[in-house]
């Protein structure tokens, strides 16, 4: 079953069998209430199954793909390392209250130097939020990581929209609910026209 959090309204849940050994691809702008929608999605199912996301996109001229596996819980803290709002850059935090009550989130941001102020806001149970970090104070050109606070679980996640060196495109994240002390980082490519940057987050109070 899919049910949906919107900015605004409603949409009908869906719900179909999916045989064992199999995969089903579900293009959400053909349900009803869905054509032109800001939407997150909870995947419920009966049995273990693996859900993913796929955008295909025409954002201000940049056309490209993003896509996110999701997770299997909510949580009060989301963190985020990637991030940048310069240049031909758009930083969006994307929140998703699945829940029953209104949770009041905060954006606190760790930037390369200096800070922002944190950004507060409510989410009614049921609804998403998407937050542009281009336009908050003090972001208008920064690297920046952000942490997602909130008094009720949610889901966290963050997509960016560029224009970089001529490539346009996107990409996105689901975040992670808990710093670690290792991580790992399966691809890389640097040859040809590829560049790799590798982006690390400190939200704590000390150095590391």
């Amino acid at each position: 079953t899919l049910s949906f959090q919107l900015v605004e309204g409603t949409a009908d849940n869906i719900s179909f069998n999916l045989l064992p050994g199999t995969r089903k691809s579900v293009h959400l702008d053909e349900l009803p209430g869905l054509a032109d929608a800001q939407v997150s999605t909870k995947v419920s199912s009966n049995r273990d199954v693996v859900a993913e996301r796929a955008v295909y996109f025409d954002y201000n001229g940049k056309q490209g793909g993003h896509d996110s596996i999701g997770v299997s819980n909510v949580s009060g803290e989301w963190y985020l390392a990637e991030g940048y709002t310069g240049g031909d850059f758009d930083t969006w935090v994307l929140v998703q209250n699945p829940g029953t009550e209104a949770a009041t989130v905060t954006l606190s941001f760790q930037l390369l130097s200096g800070t922002a102020e944190a950004h507060t806001f409510e989410l009614a149970p049921g609804t998403r939020g998407s937050v542009h970090l281009d336009e908050l104070p003090g972001l208008a050109d920064a690297q920046v990581s952000t942490k997602v606070a909130s008094d009720k679980p949610v889901v966290g996640e963050r997509a960016e929209y560029f224009t970089y060196d001529g490539k346009q495109g996107g990409h996105d994240s689901i975040g992670t609910n808990m710093p670690r002390t290792t991580w790992y980082l399966a691809e890389g490519y640097t040859g040809g026209d590829f560049d790799t940057w590798v982006l690390i987050q400190n939200p704590g109070d000390e150095a590391a």
